[in-house]
């Protein structure tokens, strides 16, 4: 039997994005029989199907969340789509383990540079620390961590064509590091 995975995207602009499209596009092509969520396309208004939102997870072995990073957290539609969805008696809770065992893995992408995220000796706090309420969250609803990719420095606003082609090679770059992260998962 293989293993189902989910791709949930929480991009909030994704027909103007070009790094969170291009991972996406080459993780479909790489995994065709992956259920890909595009929240935002699904539920502009987020109001989520809930049900429809369990089943999805319910049926998934690995769960990548794919966001761009938004002043330093996850956008607003990756929250609430937790808030609604990762309901007490499906996530947590009395009966509230459909999600256990499943591993999560978080694919990030920001439009400011890698060193905003990088930890110094000023007290920036690293990449990592921004990661802590997503593996709580694995933690907490009993699922396994399954790291992350981060790509910084993305943003493709403005920028030539020359620039836009770096920043596409960059993407795919970051697709084949999430590609390496998942079969490492599968086994």
């Amino acid at each position: 039997m293989s293993k189902q995975i989910l791709f949930v995207s929480g991009h909030t602009h994704m027909r103007d994005s070009l790094a969170n499209k291009t991972i996406l596009n080459d993780m479909k092509a790489m995994y065709p029989q992956a259920t890909f969520d595009y929240l935002t396309e699904s539920y502009p208004d987020f109001a989520f199907d809930v049900a429809k939102e369990q089943a999805k997870l319910e049926a998934a072995d690995v769960i990548v969340i794919e966001y761009p990073m938004f002043w330093f957290n996850a956008p607003s539609i990756v929250q609430r789509w937790f808030e609604e969805v990762f309901l007490y008696g499906f996530a947590y809770g009395t009966g509230g383990d459909k999600l256990q065992g499943k591993t999560m893995i978080v694919s990030l992408t920001s439009g400011a540079p890698e060193e905003v995220y990088t930890a110094d000796a000023a007290g920036t706090p690293g990449i990592e620390s921004y990661l802590l309420p997503m593996k709580a969250t694995a933690a907490y609803t009993g699922m396994k961590w399954g790291g992350f990719i981060y790509s910084g420095g993305m943003m493709s606003i403005g920028v030539d064509e020359a620039t836009k082609q770096a920043l596409t090679d960059k993407a795919k770059d970051h697709a084949k590091r999430l590609q390496a992260l998942i079969a490492s998962i599968l086994g």
